[in-house]
């Protein structure tokens, strides 16, 4: 990138490189007052939000970290396309599929009845890391893992801030999700 050139976004394959090597980044919470269900509704009304035009996948996504989630859309039927914000870099542009929990390399643990997988595509579709949200029921709401497995290099630069938007995020599930689930749901 030229000195002094504004950057409106960062591609996540620029960022990665070539590397090879992979890293894992877990995250663990307790969603107090979600249960996993409300969690298996979330990724599908997120989804069904694409169904629904640009507008209003990007507002639902915003739902979801209203500072760092800058916008969602559907490229076909099984990728799509968000723009976050990572930390200080600028917004960081993901293209992401949804895959089956079992078929990604991050081992499941059988300690967790409920998950949800997605790769994130680099050049050719080819993935540059994967990431594993498991979940199971708690006392008082649900116990969640959340883990990235990201190129090293890439990881190295971004694991603090990865960490704590994680958290962020999924915090913002226990503020949201209970009446959104109720609302939605009827």
């Amino acid at each position: 990138m030229p000195p002094g050139k504004a950057v409106e976004r960062l591609r996540l394959e620029e960022l990665a490189g070539e590397a090879e090597e992979k890293e894992d980044l877990v995250v663990e919470h307790e969603l107090r007052g979600v249960e996993p269900e409300m969690i298996d509704w979330f990724w599908t009304y997120l989804a069904e939000g694409g169904a629904k035009g640009t507008e209003e996948a990007t507002r639902r996504y915003k739902l979801w970290h209203p500072r760092d989630h800058v916008s969602f859309e559907w490229e076909g039927e099984t990728v799509h396309r968000v723009v976050e914000r990572i930390g200080e870099t600028p917004p960081v542009e993901m293209r992401m599929r949804a895959e089956p929990p079992d078929e990604i390399p991050i081992p499941r643990s059988p300690s967790y009845s409920h998950a949800m997988a997605e790769s994130i595509l680099g050049k050719g579709d080819k993935p540059l890391g994967w990431l594993l949200h498991e979940y199971e029921k708690m006392p008082g709401g649900t116990r969640m893992r959340s883990t990235f497995r990201l190129p090293a290099t890439l990881l190295s630069v971004v694991r603090e801030a990865l960490r704590k938007h994680c958290l962020e995020e999924m915090g913002e599930l226990t503020s949201l999700l209970p009446e959104l689930y109720r609302k939605e749901r009827g």
